[in-house]
């Protein structure tokens, strides 16, 4: 697990690194980035594991963090952030099944962790919470400035730009 978070942080930091790289018109700016994701990893690590050890409850249950890119339709939304967190949760054949739906059911706690991580993780634009091999997923990022919930459409063929900042594919 400690190797997991470990590659987490090397994404995230790299992650701001080439999103700010990209973006910006001098190395100044970018020794300065560097300076910012140096302090801000420490911080991430910790909510990390102050997540995990909520999520868990000293209670057996499979937890996992994965970092992938936003999906190319939130990038204006997402003000410069450019990853996309992901907590799975459970797996059917552990019997933490009750568990899980307790932690999915909280709105009020999967909200505080997604302020905590967004806050804490310079790069994190959305937190998504998945019941493992169920499909159920809630996703949260900063909407007007205060952490929500997206609202969840269908996957429509003939419309493939529904995607937006704020709203998130329902599986």
């Amino acid at each position: 697990m400690k190797a997991m978070k470990t590659i987490i942080k090397i994404i995230l930091a790299a992650s701001v690194i080439f999103a700010t790289f990209c973006q910006s018109d001098s190395s100044a700016q970018i020794r300065l980035l560097n300076q910012e994701v140096e302090q801000s990893r420490d911080s991430c690590d910790t909510i990390l594991q102050n997540v995990e050890a909520r999520i868990k409850n000293n209670n057996y249950m499979t937890f996992e963090f994965k970092a992938q890119a936003i999906p190319n339709e939130w990038r204006q939304g997402a003000r410069g952030r450019s990853v996309q967190l992901t907590v799975l949760l459970g797996k059917p054949w552990e019997g933490s099944e009750q568990r899980v739906k307790n932690v999915m059911a909280s709105s009020q706690m999967l909200t505080e962790m997604s302020k905590q991580l967004i806050e804490s993780c310079g790069n994190v634009a959305a937190v998504t919470y998945w019941q493992h091999q169920s499909g159920f997923k809630r996703t949260f990022g900063s909407i007007r400035g205060v952490i929500r919930e997206f609202e969840y459409v269908g996957a429509d063929r003939r419309n493939p730009n529904i995607l937006r900042w704020g709203v998130d594919l329902s599986i």
